[in-house]
């Protein structure tokens, strides 16, 4: 992961609103709710990107990459392309490295669960019965970069 990536990542979620920061989270939902983004975590991608032109540059080229395969406006898009986006933003050099990251360094992610990070609640608490915002995980992310910093100065 390039850390430098990764606190720009969450330099800009920190700067989002508290209206924004405080929206419900559907980690399930792949619809669109009433701000137009998926109800998970691609939502909250999605929001911030607006933020991070490059973020948007990668998602764009994902979003036509599956437009080409499926060849219509299918709503998974939207969960998926933003979660490739994310990690190529990040430095992966696989789409799918991001999710094998955070599984394999529960000590930087925080749990064990860094997997399931675009489906699972679990990714970003144990509380089975808490209703997850946007700042849950912004909070999250930003305990990561906490993680990766101390690490690094460990060395």
């Amino acid at each position: 992961m390039n850390k430098n990536k990764l606190k720009e990542f969450v330099n800009a979620l920190d700067s989002l609103s508290d209206e924004v920061k405080d929206w419900d989270i559907d980690m399930n939902s792949e619809e669109k709710p009433m701000c137009d983004t998926p109800g998970c975590h691609a939502g909250l991608i999605s929001i911030v990107a607006k933020d991070l032109p490059e973020l948007q540059e990668f998602q764009g080229i994902y979003y036509q990459e599956l437009q080409d395969v499926y060849n219509d406006d299918c709503r998974v898009y939207e969960y998926i392309t933003w979660h490739y986006a994310l990690a190529e933003f990040l430095g992966f050099e696989d789409k799918q490295d991001l999710k094998y990251w955070a599984q394999y360094n529960p000590e930087l992610w925080g749990n064990k669960y860094g997997y399931d990070m675009f489906v699972c609640q679990r990714a970003f608490t144990d509380d089975k019965d808490k209703k997850l915002t946007h700042r849950d995980l912004i909070n999250h992310w930003k305990q990561v970069l906490v993680n990766i910093e101390r690490k690094i100065k460990r060395r």
